[in-house]
């Protein structure tokens, strides 16, 4: 665990919960028990674009899933002269060599 940036606890439907943090050094979500023993590493960075690459802030949704923001580059939205910020896609070619980028991630 290096770097932890953001955490969620979920119910385990046995009265008690598990703990879910981001490593933001290690690119992981890792899961531990509620005694906070360390269990697994639940996903783990792909140094691709849908990875999990640079994790933060950990929520869980009404689906019980696990969601995950990511901060994979420092990519901006550049529009053009017929878009404005919202519609905008992020310009990787102003940032050579970062392709990662920030995105929210579903985990299970």
């Amino acid at each position: 665990l290096i770097r932890p940036y953001g955490f969620a606890f979920l119910p385990d439907g046995a009265g008690s919960y598990r703990i879910f943090v981001s490593s933001f050094f290690t690119d992981q979500i890792l899961e531990y028990d509620a005694a906070g023993a360390f269990v697994a590493v639940l996903a783990a960075g792909t140094a691709t674009p849908d990875g999990v690459n640079g994790p933060n802030i950990i929520a869980v949704g009404p689906d019980a899933a696990l969601y995950v923001t990511t901060q994979g580059s420092v990519a901006v939205a550049v529009p053009t002269d017929s878009e404005d910020f919202a519609t905008a896609s992020p310009n990787f070619g102003a940032f050579p060599g970062l392709t990662n980028q920030s995105q929210v991630l579903k985990v299970s």
